[in-house]
């Protein structure tokens, strides 16, 4: 094609440029590709899109993808550490079971360890590597679902000691009808000798 062209601007005058110009108009968006341009080549006016769709791929919405959101940043898809996962996983099965079996969720309690352990671990390991792991989110997460069924086990348990353990710690019922305690039980003692 020609070195020199033309363009017709929106006040619809004949613009001479060259090539080069051209294209950096077009990149620049000062230009879309509508835009009519003409060369000697050329037998009419034709769109700039038409003959240079490379310089508009932005334009086409599919042959440019779009930009990526501000929170997403490029290559941050690493996988999560192991024992962030395990951790997580030891949390949630630890805290689950309590709702159902009450009490009997303290056999969950090394489960409920395993998650706080693992989420420390994983954490420590997380911070001291490569930027090649991640799961910070994950350990953390599994880090709060033990601690809450270590702190549920021990509060169930702490209860159940109270209520079933010491009796003592509760007073004994008091009559509501006499509003006295009920009567002492007393030893028998052995009847005086007949006189």
């Amino acid at each position: 094609m020609a070195n020199e062209w033309f363009y017709a601007n929106d006040e619809k005058q004949q613009v001479p440029i060259s090539e080069k110009n051209l294209k950096q108009l077009a990149a620049d968006k000062l230009i879309t590709r509508q835009c009519l341009v003409w060369n000697s080549d050329l037998p009419d006016w034709q769109p700039c899109g038409t003959l240079h769709p490379e310089w508009f791929l932005d334009e086409l919405g599919s042959a440019a993808p779009p930009k990526l959101p501000k929170h997403i940043k490029p290559g941050t898809n690493k996988p999560a550490h192991p024992l962030a996962i395990a951790s997580l996983i030891c949390g949630l099965s630890s805290l689950l079971p309590l709702g159902c079996l009450g009490l009997l969720g303290i056999i969950f309690l090394p489960v409920a360890i395993a998650a706080v352990i693992c989420g420390h671990m994983a954490l420590k390991k997380i911070r001291h590597a490569e930027n090649n792991l991640d799961g910070k989110s994950i350990a953390i997460a599994g880090l709060v679902t033990g601690y809450l069924s270590l702190g549920t086990i021990t509060l169930l348990a702490a209860l159940f000691g109270l209520v079933y353990l010491i009796p003592d710690v509760i007073p004994p019922k008091i009559d509501e009808a006499s509003s006295s305690p009920a009567p002492a039980i007393r030893p028998s003692s052995p009847e005086p000798p007949a006189e």
